[in-house]
């Protein structure tokens, strides 16, 4: 189509180019050929949204397409969303169950698929941090994986010596706050289990709610 003189730079009623709708179905060689016919749709937002080809790869787990763009020169990693998301923060808070990609998977495969990709998030996530992440990022990205769920996101963090307590000040919300609105306990218990002070009316409370004891360290 671009052959018979098709525009790579056309808009659809969403504002969006053709580069959006590749990089959210994962179709990198597709990607890489707009990208080369019309280099600023990398970094074009959607008329509503906001978004970037790059935040919409991340929100549909196409993280190998995120990767490549991150590499580009023109690429804007500190450019928000609508919704006050960074790539780094949209990558973050993609869980594997909100994609529409893998929902249709049987169990068998789906199984496979989710290890492939936390897999692939977790390097994405290393990628776009950088190798020594100041503590400001690490407890962002902490409390945004604790408040979604991203199990094995909170783990490699924790792992890596993320402090759970960290905030940027003293009324912002930690870490166990965030993880209070998840959907499961997981991360609230990997938290408590390294170390998240309880101390607190608002923390104690959420600790009530998912029936582990405050007064105390979470013991597996």
């Amino acid at each position: 189509m671009l052959k018979e003189g098709a525009s790579a730079a056309a808009l659809n009623a969403m504002w969006e180019m053709p580069l959006h709708i590749a990089a959210r179905q994962g179709h990198l060689a597709v990607c890489q050929l707009l990208h080369m016919r019309h280099p600023a749709a990398s970094v074009y937002p959607s008329r509503t949204s906001k978004e970037m080809p790059m935040h919409q790869a991340a929100l549909n787990g196409q993280f190998h397409v995120v990767t490549w763009m991150a590499f580009l020169p023109s690429a804007q990693l500190q450019a928000k969303t609508q919704a006050g998301q960074t790539v780094l923060d949209t990558v973050i808070h993609t869980t594997f169950s909100s994609c529409r990609s893998y929902t249709s998977l049987q169990q068998a495969d789906a199984k496979e698929q989710r290890v492939c990709f936390e897999r692939q998030q977790l390097q994405c996530i290393g990628l776009l941090s950088g190798n020594a992440p100041a503590p400001s990022v690490t407890f962002q990205m902490l409390a945004c994986a604790s408040g979604t769920s991203n199990v094995h996101i909170v783990l490699h963090l924790l792992q890596q010596g993320a402090d759970p307590n960290y905030r940027t000040n003293p009324a912002e919300q930690a870490a166990l706050h965030r993880a209070a609105l998840a959907p499961n306990a997981s991360p609230m218990r990997l938290l408590l289990k390294a170390g998240a002070k309880t101390t607190g009316q608002s923390i104690a409370l959420a600790c009530q709610m998912v029936q582990i004891p405050s007064a105390m360290p979470y013991v597996t």
